[in-house]
């Protein structure tokens, strides 16, 4: 899908036998005509002409038989993606909005703003969150029925069936494994780790957790914050242990421009939930080190399902 050197398709959704995307295309004049973009398979689309008016939503809602967007003026609604009408109310600012369809209603807000405009496919009708749910536009539509919560793990580590080798401590055990070596660009650089056992069990509690504990909330959770040349470290130390004819195992540093280091409190999610990860990274390095011996990580280096980017430009999907 393109729009030109300039496009800027903002969302997509799925109806009527059609997929429909909204997306503002800049002019050599500066001017930005808002555009559809359909498709009946999702690999060719037609662009359609020029929409009523400017968009201010980032999304695209579809529900009772019609997709639903929010321009400058008004709202603006379509069967097909190629014929758009203006409807219902200006949307509260011109600031990033969005559209959601759940429950049988349209519901549409802006970002920073207090009011909700809903549609019940008949008439608009309007209302506002609480100053408390200001940052609530990511969680889409959230009521007595539907429960949001958010929360963000460390960068998760240990075998599993979807396997990625292009995460630090994966990484860095391949390397001892496969190569007798690791090695090492910087090695200062924080890094947040976190068992994917640990990942699912916390997945398991927020699903029967009390509404009054996390609806609306934001969790961090991770088990431990080390540097790569501390992960590297202990690696060397346990795949020596479960591997003693591969010792020594070489640790080389090498410079590099990438500097990126993050690290991530999760006291919230323990004082919350009383929740805190029990399996330690190294029970994630032995296993891993278990898997290779299993003969469950064949090819690691050149099979490309272990590697997101590579598997998305294989697919031409990046």
């Amino acid at each position: 899908m393109k729009m030109g050197l300039s496009g800027e398709p903002h969302d997509v959704k799925f109806g009527n036998g059609k997929f429909v995307a909204i997306a503002n295309a800049v002019s050599d004049s500066g001017v930005y005509p808002p555009k559809a973009l359909v498709s009946d398979d999702g690999r060719t689309w037609t662009t359609s002409k020029d929409l009523p008016q400017q968009l201010v939503a980032q999304r695209i809602a579809f529900g009772a038989g019609m997709f639903v967007t929010a321009g400058m003026q008004s709202h603006l609604r379509s069967t097909d993606g190629m014929t758009w009408t203006a409807f219902g109310p200006e949307p509260a600012s011109y600031l990033s909005g969005t559209v959601d369809f759940a429950g049988g209603r349209f519901l549409s807000w802006t970002k920073w703003e207090k009011d909700v405009a809903v549609y019940d496919g008949n008439t608009w009708s309007s209302g506002a969150v609480s100053a408390t749910n200001y940052m609530l536009d990511d969680l889409r539509v959230v009521n007595d029925r539907f429960v949001g919560v958010i929360f963000r793990p460390a960068t998760v580590c240990v075998y599993a069936p979807r396997l990625r080798l292009d995460l630090s401590v994966n990484i860095l055990t391949n390397h001892a494994v496969t190569n007798n070596k690791i090695t090492v660009f910087g090695g200062s650089q924080l890094r947040p780790n976190l068992h994917v056992q640990d990942y699912a069990d916390l997945c398991k509690l927020l699903l029967v957790a009390p509404t009054e504990k996390i609806a609306n909330q934001i969790f961090n959770c991770g088990y431990q914050n080390m540097s790569i040349m501390e992960i590297a470290h202990m690696v060397k130390k346990v795949v020596e242990q479960e591997f003693p004819q591969k010792a020594p195992i070489d640790i080389v540093t090498t410079p590099t421009d990438d500097n990126r280091s993050y690290h991530i409190n999760s006291d919230k999610i323990k004082k919350t939930l009383g929740f805190a990860p029990k399996h330690t990274i190294e029970e994630a390095v032995r296993d891993l080190c278990r898997a290779f011996r299993d003969g469950k990580i064949p090819n690691s280096f050149s099979d490309d399902r272990f590697y997101n980017v590579r598997t998305l430009k294989k697919l031409k999907a990046a």
